[in-house]
């Protein structure tokens, strides 16, 4: 055994080999559980009658769409990973405003991409001008993944080496300091950051399509509508993973590295001397993300306020009540099956090597290719066609990772010496899980599964495909009405659904509060 902080890094909680193997158990069990789609679409891509060049035609219109699609997602992801760092190098170097733009980050990262949307054509149409099209699109794509680029550009900003940081300060200023130290240290996480929010805006094709904007994830939606064949919408998306393959490639080895820095490192206030086009610059980025938040909420607000939100809000009771329902049992099963993969990842290095692609490979399945999959499967498992359990499923598969990335950061921090002492003077190992472990762990448990409830309450892509009969989404139903023009209903559904998100956003902001305090 080692002391002091070699002593956290180099430790380890002792399990028993019972603990062990049910936690591998229910590891396999849940990622065979969320990835069973894929092995489903894989099967019906060899039983086809087309055959893949067939598929892949490479018509005129399909590259035009193909390129179309890339270059938004480059721009939007570019744009938003800049404002983004800015913003967590104005939190992470000037502390002064650091708690209130840290709580305005977790406000607006739950809201719903087709929220941003609603918000701002709404405020384009009223200034006169088109709340449609490719420029729309990329703005929208932008503000939708700010606020996560500016959190993830946070914790990267906080795994850097304090003693380097504070080695290069005594001599330079904050520009010197941020070109020749900070960028390149933070530069592989960086990429790595820009090829995930890449895949997000590549995969998905909420937002082109309410700007009346044509992507290959659209497309994809298009020819599974018409075909009713997962294996072939399947190989029709080779392209896009493809495009997205080096996320992967860099998961495994970037996300090891970032644990290493959250063990080891020790964050400290470091105050650099920034000249004034660098604080015009934060100002800015800070301007733009105020209206992110601002915009869309003043736009509903007035749209609301000028049609009767009592009459319109009532309508959607039935809606929102099972949409609630789902997401409570997303982020219940989220958490159940994160812990242990969590644990896994943390104690055994060549089981984090397998995990990370594992858990971040639905990041790479267009929504409504999840959708098809899971559909592939019911057609063949009996009583599982038709049910809200298969749409549970489909959002378990595309958020567990989150739950997961929160589970494991508090894991990183825990004292193993005060679990170890507590599992020593335990009856077993249950009951000092119980007391001890997961009441350290209860911040990061509360705060994951607070956030994939409200990721999962604005999901279109794979509820569009999986509610079943009879039943609808808040989410599904305001994407319905902004096909239809009904301006009034839209707004009350997007500002309830807004105002939700976003409480949702505050919860967690305050368990990690909580949790920082206690530490």
């Amino acid at each position: 055994m080692m002391n002091g902080d070699e002593k956290s890094y180099d430790g380890q909680i002792v399990r028993t080999e019972a603990e062990k193997r049910l936690y591998i158990a229910i590891t396999i069990l849940g990622l065979g559980l969320i990835l069973i789609s894929v092995l489903f679409m894989i099967g019906e891509a060899f039983f086809i009658n087309a055959s893949l060049i067939e598929i892949l035609s490479w018509q005129k219109r399909i590259v035009i769409l193909l390129v179309r699609t890339i270059t938004l997602a480059i721009s939007a992801s570019a744009t938003a990973l800049i404002f983004g760092f800015i913003l967590a190098a104005a939190m992470r170097f000037w502390p002064a405003g650091q708690k209130v733009l840290f709580l305005l980050l977790l406000l607006a990262f739950p809201i719903p991409p087709y929220v941003h949307t609603a918000g701002w054509s709404l405020a384009l149409q009223a200034l006169g001008a088109s709340g449609y099209g490719i420029l729309v699109a990329w703005w929208c794509m932008t503000v939708s993944l700010l606020s996560f680029s500016a959190l993830i550009s946070y914790a990267i900003l906080n795994s850097i080496d304090e003693e380097i940081l504070e080695a290069a300060a005594l001599g330079a200023n904050g520009p010197h300091c941020l070109v020749q130290v900070i960028l390149p240290l933070a530069m592989p996480l960086l990429v790595a950051s820009f090829l995930f929010i890449f895949c997000l805006n590549l995969m998905d094709y909420t937002i082109p399509s309410l700007c009346q904007v044509n992507v290959y994830s659209l497309h994809l939606f298009a020819d599974f509508s018409i075909f009713a064949q997962a294996g072939r919408t399947l190989l029709l998306s080779l392209p896009l993973f493809l495009a997205g393959l080096p996320l992967l490639l860099l998961a495994g080895r970037g996300m090891k590295k970032f644990g290493v820095t959250i063990r080891t490192g020790q964050r400290s206030e470091l105050n650099l001397e920034w000249p004034a086009s660098y604080k015009i610059a934060a100002g800015f980025s800070f301007l733009v993300f105020i209206s992110v938040l601002g915009i869309p909420l003043v736009n509903l607000i007035i749209q609301v306020w000028t049609s009767g939100i009592t009459v319109h809000l009532f309508n959607f009771g039935t809606s929102l009540a099972y949409s609630l329902i789902i997401a409570a049992f997303v982020a219940m099963l989220s958490v159940l099956i994160g812990y242990p993969v969590a644990v896994l990842i943390s104690e055994y290095p060549r089981w984090g090597t397998i995990l990370w692609p594992l858990l971040l490979l639905p990041w790479l399945i267009p929504a409504s290719l999840n959708g098809a999959g899971w559909i592939a499967a019911a057609q063949t498992i009996p009583y599982f066609s038709g049910t809200s359990l298969l749409l549970i499923l489909g959002e378990l598969a595309r958020f567990l990772s989150v739950a997961v990335l929160l589970i494991w950061g508090f894991y990183l921090r825990l004292d193993y010496e005060v679990v170890n002492a507590g599992r020593l003077f335990s009856p077993c190992w249950l009951y000092a899980l119980w007391k001890v472990e997961l009441p350290l762990l209860a911040p990061g448990i509360l705060a994951g599964s607070l956030i994939v409830a409200a990721l999962t309450l604005g999901e279109l892509g794979t509820t569009i495909l999986l509610v079943p009969p009879g039943f609808e989404t808040l989410t599904l139903r305001i994407y319905n009405y902004m096909h239809y023009g009904a301006h009034d209903h839209v707004a009350a559904a997007c500002l309830a659904m807004m105002i939700l998100t976003m409480f949702l956003g505050w919860a967690a902001a305050v368990s990690l509060r909580i949790s920082r305090a206690g530490n």
